[in-house]
């Protein structure tokens, strides 16, 4: 879990707690499907954000869209889920003035309220 300081740029997030890291997709130059621009955008912020090299990320696995026009952001944007295991010696804030991470385990979540809605429902639904 980490939770969404004032550096980051989406201000409406801030000071709400997420479970994945995010980002504006980019062209990637010779991409040969819709897969592996999602797989290489994917990377890229999970490597920006976190420090998370892609050797340690090969586990990426695509789970589906989301669209959540309930609130401002979510009529602006939409979700690209991806589940991945990693080793928490793998994972270092990289964006000190944008994240603060927390390990907890799922069990221990019990309130989804301060939680940006995308990751809410996908909690709900693990």
């Amino acid at each position: 879990v980490y939770k969404r300081l004032s550096g980051g740029g989406e201000s409406r997030l801030h000071g709400q707690s997420s479970i994945g890291v995010g980002g504006h997709m980019n062209d990637v130059i010779g991409a040969n499907s819709v897969n592996e621009v999602l797989r290489v955008n994917a990377q890229r912020e999970l490597e920006e954000e976190v420090g998370l090299l892609e050797a340690n990320s090969q586990n990426l696995e695509y789970i589906g869209f989301i669209n959540d026009d309930t609130n401002d952001v979510g009529k602006v944007h939409i979700g690209v889920v991806f589940k991945i295991k990693v080793n928490s010696n793998d994972i270092e804030v990289r964006e000190t003035d944008t994240l603060k991470i927390q390990w907890l385990e799922k069990e221990r979540i019990d309130n989804y309220d301060e939680f940006e809605t995308w990751s809410a429902l996908i909690l709900k639904d693990l």
